[in-house]
Parts: structure tokens; sequence; C-alpha cells
């Protein structure tokens, strides 16, 4: 299993790099955590986050397994 932890701003440029990534990997077995940073309210964020996950699923399907984590 390969994990890895790919720090996001939403932008362009983050978005190439994880999709060098995925495209390194594709023949492992691959957790993806997808981390955004930020101070004060998350629920932006949050929601961000979560539509990148899907997208990242819609576009990778279940080959691969991304996550993302809020505040507990």
């Amino acid at each position: 299993m390969v994990k890895i932890g790919h720090c996001t701003d939403f932008s362009k440029n983050a978005e190439k790099a994880l999709e060098a990534v995925l495209f390194n990997f594709w023949s492992f077995d691959v957790t993806v955590d997808l981390i955004h940073l930020v101070e004060g309210d998350y629920k932006e964020a949050q929601t961000k986050l979560e539509l990148y996950k899907q997208e990242l699923i819609n576009c990778h399907g279940v080959r691969m397994n991304f996550k993302t984590y809020g505040p507990n």
C-alpha cells in the first residue's frame, strides 16, 4: 500500500501536481489524503475538499481511495 499526503490550495498547479502523482502510482494500491490547512472558519475549505474528492473519484473511480478530514 502506498499512502500519499497531497497538500492543495485548489489551484491549477496543485491539481497538475496531484495528477502527476496519480499517474506515477496508478498501478499501486494507493491512499491519497487531501490536505488543505486553514485558519478560522473551515466550512468553505471542507466543502471545497469534498467537491475535489468527488471530482477525483469520478475521474479515477474506485481504484484509488481519496479521504478528507475536518476538525474533530
